[in-house]
């Protein structure tokens, strides 16, 4: 009895607490770097609607865009927030700001689109196998996402994102990455007519 009534109070207090993704953050982060990045325990079964419309369940620790601190020591920000299909196309860039080395590969990134729940979009099976980047503190490194009747290049980063069928609707690019603790970076954004 006394453990329901205390879980009752902390769902009544902390509700607040799981209104957005960024706030899933919860393995693996040192104590030194908690006091910069949003932290807090993982949601329950029944994810609140804001978290699940803004950040797909991409593994145990999520850090979004939307979500994420000023002072977060690593973040991946969208160049937009909305493109066309007409023919546009989205930068998004992972910033490392803290004080240690964010290892990850470039190619390794992900697109999801959100229906009624979240669902991966991209084919990872052929892309190129490049090593894990090591990006040093205060780096960044970026990727480019073509949407609509477009292609996107580059010389150096950011890698290119071509050929992918998008629809009107919600989307999110993430890419996996591991410095203080493993943890997925999320960025949304919204595909227009």
């Amino acid at each position: 009895m006394r453990r329901r009534r205390l879980l009752a109070a902390l769902a009544a207090s902390g509700g607040s607490l799981l209104s957005g993704c960024g706030d899933r953050v919860s393995e693996g982060v040192s104590a030194g770097a908690s006091n910069r990045s949003p932290v807090a325990t993982s949601p329950s079964t029944s994810e609140s609607t804001t978290e699940s419309a803004n950040c797909p369940p991409v593994g145990t620790s999520v850090v979004c865009h939307r979500a994420a601190s000023d002072d977060a020591p690593v973040v991946l920000i969208p160049s937009t927030e909305s493109v066309s299909l007409a023919g546009e196309s989205v930068g998004f860039t992972l910033h490392n700001r803290s004080d240690s080395e964010l290892l990850f590969r470039p190619f390794d990134w992900q697109i999801w689109q959100r229906r009624d729940r979240w669902s991966r979009i991209d084919e990872d099976g052929d892309r190129s196998s490049l090593g894990e980047t090591v990006l040093s503190p205060e780096g960044s490194y970026a990727w480019q996402v073509a949407v609509g009747p477009i292609t996107v290049t580059a010389d150096r980063p950011p890698v290119t994102v071509n050929d992918l069928d998008f629809e009107p609707g919600r989307y999110a690019f993430g890419v996996p990455a591991r410095g203080n603790g493993s943890h997925t970076y999320v960025a949304s954004f919204t595909v227009t007519d």
